[in-house]
């Protein structure tokens, strides 16, 4: 018969903070986890080799969590995980429908841009005129060849901002030909 003294350390608590929810790529997105002795990341429930310090740089998409340890060796996860998304440059294309003075043109969109985040789309058409819409419309007054371009600028990620440019001429009617009178009987 004995008697022995235990004592019964608490788990380690946390939580995972982050400034957002995506990654913009090419920029990590620095996790932080709440003071603990040792720590361990995982992203997807998949360990991450050498992630054992208080913050990690996220690079990649996914579900990111960490497991701290105490100096005693008691184990716990985070209160929370983080769900991140990975940002990446849009691939910015357009097209007139028409090249015809005087006449609305209507410039479509053909970008894609789904993984990006939130875009602001800036148009320069070559001549003065700008617009900030998806796909717009313009007129020329005048003949010639114009440079217009398309930025689609992203709120989230500034450097992952892309501009397309293309010259386009735009041309005159073919002039009117006035045939003589001719009478019929």
């Amino acid at each position: 018969t004995g008697t022995a003294t235990v004592i019964i350390n608490p788990l380690p608590t946390g939580t995972i903070s982050v400034p957002a929810n995506y990654i913009c790529d090419g920029i990590p997105r620095i996790l932080t986890a709440s003071a603990n002795d040792a720590y361990q990341w995982y992203l997807d429930q998949q360990l991450i080799t050498g992630a054992v310090s208080s913050s990690y740089p996220a690079i990649a998409a996914g579900n990111y969590s960490v497991q701290f340890t105490s100096k005693e060796g008691c184990v716990n996860n985070a209160a929370n995980n983080i769900q991140l998304a990975l940002y990446i440059k849009p691939v910015v294309d357009f097209i007139p429908d028409k090249q015809c003075l005087s006449t609305p043109i209507n410039f479509i969109n053909r970008s894609s841009f789904t993984s990006s985040g939130n875009i602001s789309w800036q148009w320069d058409f070559g001549d003065g005129s700008t617009a900030n819409v998806f796909s717009p419309s313009h007129v020329y007054v005048a003949e010639g060849m114009y440079t217009i371009s398309l930025t689609a600028d992203n709120l989230s990620c500034p450097n992952l901002t892309e501009k397309f440019t293309n010259a386009f001429f735009i041309e005159s009617p073919i002039p009117a030909i006035r045939y003589p009178a001719v009478t019929a009987v």
